[in-house]
């Protein structure tokens, strides 16, 4: 049938080819797509049954999935220059971990903190 049509329009091989082609490629996406999706639940559950096999409580679970749900690899934050100079002059300061957290998420919301840096960072 296919051949009879393409014999006696040979002009309809193109379209007929892309339109499958263009098929074929979003099956393939969907599929990946899916199958990657799949994997990941994979992933997750065998993480949750060795961690519960180590003894975890449900809490220390939470925590590590809660962080592993926000973090994901396709989302790139993007540091400005200024938050750069401010976090490698508050680590050169020795500032804890906390603050510079503290002053980087209020430096992104425009917030105000009550914060002194130290003498020697000012100087």
């Amino acid at each position: 049938m296919f051949e009879k049509l393409v014999e006696t329009h040979p002009a309809l091989l193109i379209p007929i080819l892309s339109v499958t082609g263009l098929a074929a490629i979003f099956l393939v996406w969907i599929i990946a797509h899916y199958w990657a999706k799949v994997r990941r639940i994979e992933l997750e559950a065998g993480l949750k049954k060795d961690m519960l096999n180590r003894g975890l409580g449900a809490a220390e679970i939470e925590q590590v999935l809660l962080a592993s749900a926000t973090t994901r690899p396709m989302q790139k934050e993007t540091i400005s220059r200024n938050e750069c100079f401010l976090i490698e002059r508050l680590i050169a300061a020795e500032a804890s971990i906390e603050d510079i957290e503290r002053l980087v998420r209020a430096f992104r919301s425009g917030e105000k903190v009550d914060f002194r840096l130290p003498d020697r960072l000012l100087s």
